[in-house]
């Protein structure tokens, strides 16, 4: 989303995308690279020697989306990828300084669905960082987990009322894992490990999701 209504800030947004989402989605299903996605490649090099190939629409059995956060965009000039992506401080963030805006998940499920009209959509991965400590009674309350994947099964839902053919949800992750250069100090599982002893321990995001999927 954009930083502001500035027509710097819109056009990074829109820049951002055509050179990430569209920039994969439009070939996939027949379209070519999108136009402004080209521009912006061009103007920074980044196609300099190199021969795109569209590749034929595929029929795809449905798209999946990863979906943990909304990316504000601000312009630091109106040159190509000349943006930055800062958090803003003023709503809700996870560990990960990553802001929580459940509505973004439906705009971007149905976005997806209005764009291109896929057979199926999935999200295919969706979840948080939180400290996750065990507490003294040997449970993990993380509630922060639990109010966050609450609110996004809701926005999910909402997208399949108003028609997006979603038809899978699936939370990132099961167990606290590596987390690319973040190593271990990240956690983003419903279960959580003691990475010393191998410990699992289901936090009170587990139980209330098995309680969930299971009425």
């Amino acid at each position: 989303a954009p930083a502001t209504d500035s027509d710097n800030d819109v056009h990074a947004a829109d820049e951002y995308r055509a050179t990430r989402d569209t920039w994969f989605l439009d070939p996939w299903f027949g379209r070519g690279y999108p136009e402004l996605g080209m521009r912006a490649h061009e103007a920074a090099g980044h196609l300099d020697g190199v021969e795109l190939t569209t590749p034929p629409a595929g029929d795809f059995d449905y798209v999946g989306v990863n979906y943990y956060r909304q990316e504000t965009v601000r312009a630091r000039s109106d040159k190509p990828f000349d943006w930055e992506i800062k958090p803003r401080r003023s709503v809700e963030l996870t560990e990960m300084d990553w802001e929580v805006v459940p509505r973004g998940l439906y705009e971007s499920l149905m976005w997806v669905h209005r764009t291109y009209q896929p057979k199926e959509l999935w999200v295919t991965e969706n979840g948080a960082a939180y400290p996750d400590p065990v507490g003294p009674d040997g449970v993990v309350h993380d509630s922060d987990r639990q109010s966050y994947l609450a609110r996004h099964l809701s926005a999910a839902a909402d997208a399949i009322a108003d028609g997006a053919p979603l038809k899978a949800f699936y939370v990132w992750s099961l167990m606290d894992n590596f987390e690319w250069s973040l190593g271990y100090s990240k956690r983003f599982g419903v279960v959580h490990v003691d990475y010393p002893t191998q410990k699992r321990t289901p936090k009170q995001s587990a139980r209330w999701y098995q309680h969930l999927i299971s009425g």
